[in-house]
This record gives C-alpha cells, structure tokens and sequence, in this order.
C-alpha cells in the first residue's frame, strides 16, 4: 500500500499505466487529447475515446502488391486492404499512385538478350538463387574479365523498348554479388546514343534495390535497359575483372522513384493507384467547423499537387503546391497557405481552422496564418488523392492525428514533428 496519500505514489503509477496510449503527453495538443489517432508504425489505432481496429479507420481500394516485409524480403499484400512497407526500418502505411512495369520477363532475366561482342557476353543461368521474393527466379550472369579498350568493350544484358513517350522514368534492378564487393551498372542508351545514362551498383551477398532515373524527350527508336559494364564510358573502362552476380526483379515505370515491384512475362503490366479513405466515422472529427489534424510520414516525390491528406473533386487540405518542393495547407478557393519547401522527405505536418481561419506548420517550424476558410467540400477524407495519387507518387505515412479544435501556434509548431 502507499503511504504517500490519496492520489500519489503507487495509486498515480498504477493510474497512468492503466491509460490509453492515446492519452499520452506526446498526443496532447494545448493539452488536449485527440479524437482520431491512427499509429501505423506501431499498429495502433484509437477513435472517440476508445481503441479501435484499423478497419474503422480505413478503407482501401487497390491491387495486390509486393512490399518489403520486416525481414527485408518482398511479400505480397492483398487488394483491398492497407499495405505497410519496412523500406524505413518501421511498418509504415503505403499509398501509391499507379505504375505500369514496361519490361517483360523482368523475373527471368536469363533471358534478356546479349550483345555482342561474344567474348564479352555473359553467361546466363535461369532459377540460379533464391529472389528477394522467396522463389528460385534469380539469374546468375557470369561476366568474363573484359581487357577490351574501344567500341567494342562492352558486356550487358538488356531489354529494349520501343517508342517511349517523353518525361522521366525510373529503371530499378535487385542485385546481389557472388563473394561482395563486384561492380555492376544500370545503363540506359537510346538506339542513336544521343542519351546515355549510368548508375553504379557495388554490391555486397545480400539482395540490394538499384535504381537510375532518366528523363527522355521522347523517341520512336529504340532504348534499351542494360545491366553490366560499357567500356566505351570513361567512368567503366577496362581492364574490367570477371565476376559474378545475380539479378532479379527489373522493372522500367514512369516518375522519379521505383514503386513496388510489378512482375512480367511477356508483355508490360500495370498496377492501379491506391485510394485510402477515412471511414466516415473517422473522418468525422476533420468535417466540423473546428479541427486540426498533424500528418507524420515520408513523401518519396516532389510533384506538383501531390495531395497528401485529399478532398472530393481533386481538392486537398495537404498538398505539394505548384512548385513541387512546397507544402501548403489548401482547402480555401481563395488561397493556399505555404508551410514551406520541404518535399520530398520526412514530413510532420500539423495544421488546424476555424471560423477565424487556418494556422500550419511543418517540421518544428513556426506556425503560419491566415484568415481564409474552408471552404471545399469534407464530405470524404483520403489519404492521398480521392483518386489515388499521380503516377511517380508514394506516400509512407507513420500516424494521423486528429483533435476537435484548431491548436494554437505553439501547439501546431510542437506536433510538427516526427514520429516518436
């Protein structure tokens, strides 16, 4: 028993041990505790006052698709359901925008095709290893020692596609080395070599993602995807030793960053884009006059209006803005409010409204203030776009947060932060 009196000591201990995780200090906004708390990272979900399962708190409409597990192999998450990718090292909420693979075989890449000069060209070997995805699908490519200086001193295999429209791709391999320590590149050519593009990969014995991202103005030629060494590229002259490495999961999309992984066989395959809502029992905290909401998580891409936290009808409360690295809490006809150039990367957004106006911060940063209102529809809350977001778009979301009334600046600028 204590003896410290009545509310001190063990009882107080007891108490706090006793309370939902949401009434924590660090949920507190101007000591308030929060009506919507969705912690994807530790799987844990509350809303009005009581722990509740995800599935009151989301709805999601996509595909399949092949995430990276918490022991870093690729595993398949179903449609219809969230999907929670470690690429950070922590479970996190994936949303991504739609994505067509362009390159077919891209889990036998045995059978991609070789150049010549045949002295160069390397061996291959179909269900070699074991992939990142837990099937016997990985090539094993032997590449001889290359002691060739000229035009012909190049060893690769390759995929080719014809006819790409103009913009910016992104071509992403997993790769790993026989013994560590071998180099390798991703290579991309046009069929004239008026654009040439090359990224080194030094592997190790475990399975890396590689990626190159190029920008194409559009070609009815030829363009090839190409793994290995061209000696005709300074950087990659010979002498060049053999080795060996295996390889698996190629795929070719548009955007700047390598979404979840499509596979292939023989032709291109398309992925659609996510939508994630708030059910409307979760979503009706943010639909009153008052409100704030903070947003923790990663925006792998820096697209114009990318939404982060989306509206009916294209509108967003959290968006990019037209410069694609500034973040704006939107929601008014009248204008957007600049939280500041911060995309992409780690974001911990936090804003609130009112009758009198919208206050935002991101990342710790003083908040800013305006009187305009909101005066979009609320009818419906997505994370992302009500339609998904853009292609070459992923949003990895950590938490959100919701209280029922607009915090003060020091409120919004302390939950302005990052997972905790």
């Amino acid at each position: 028993m204590s003896h410290l009196g009545p509310g001190l000591g063990l009882d107080t201990v007891n108490a706090r041990r006793r309370a939902p995780f949401f009434h924590g200090y660090a949920y507190r906004l101007d000591g308030a505790a929060p009506i919507l708390v969705a912690d994807f990272a530790r799987g844990r979900w509350a809303r009005a006052g009581a722990v509740a399962p995800v599935s009151d708190i989301l709805a999601v409409s996509g595909a399949a698709k092949r995430i990276v597990a918490a022991d870093g192999t690729i595993a398949i998450s179903p449609a219809d359901a969230p999907a929670f990718t470690w690429r950070s090292g922590r479970p996190r909420l994936l949303v991504e925008g739609p994505a067509t693979n362009l390159l077919v075989r891209s889990g036998e890449m045995h059978l991609w095709s070789v150049p010549s000069p045949v002295a160069l060209r390397p061996a291959r070997t179909g269900a070699a290893d074991i992939a990142p995805d837990g099937s016997l699908g990985a090539a094993r490519l032997d590449y001889p020692a290359n002691a060739v200086v000229g035009a012909s001193s190049f060893g690769y295999i390759y995929a080719s596609r014809v006819g790409l429209s103009s913009g910016t791709y992104t071509f992403s391999c997993w790769l790993r080395g026989l013994g560590g320590g071998e180099m390798t590149y991703l290579i991309l050519s046009t069929a004239d070599l008026s654009q040439t593009y090359a990224a080194p990969c030094m592997l190790t014995t475990q399975w890396q993602r590689f990626s190159l991202t190029f920008t194409t103005p559009g070609y009815g030629s030829t363009v090839y995807f190409c793994i290995g060494r061209d000696g005709r590229d300074p950087a990659q002259a010979p002498p060049l030793p053999a080795q060996t490495l295996f390889a698996w999961g190629a795929q070719a999309e548009a955007g700047a960053i390598a979404t979840s992984y499509i596979p292939t066989a023989a032709s291109a395959v398309a992925r659609i884009a996510d939508v994630v809502q708030l059910t409307p029992a979760a979503a009706a905290p943010l639909q009153g006059a008052a409100a704030s909401l903070a947003w923790r998580g990663r925006v792998r891409a820096a697209e114009a209006s990318q939404p982060l936290v989306g509206l009916p009808s294209g509108y967003a409360l959290l968006r990019g803005g037209t410069t694609p690295a500034e973040l704006r809490l939107d929601g008014s006809s009248a204008a957007a409010l600049s939280l500041g150039a911060v995309l992409p990367g780690e974001i911990g957004a936090a804003i609130g409204w009112d009758g009198a106006g919208r206050a935002g911060a991101v990342n710790g940063a003083a908040a800013v203030s305006d009187a305009a209102g909101l005066d979009r529809a609320r009818t419906d809350i997505f994370l992302g776009g009500s339609a998904g977001l853009p292609a070459g778009c992923a949003l990895e979301i950590d938490e959100l947060v919701a209280w029922a009334a607009r915090g003060s600046g020091a409120g919004l600028a302390a939950q302005a932060r990052g997972w905790l």
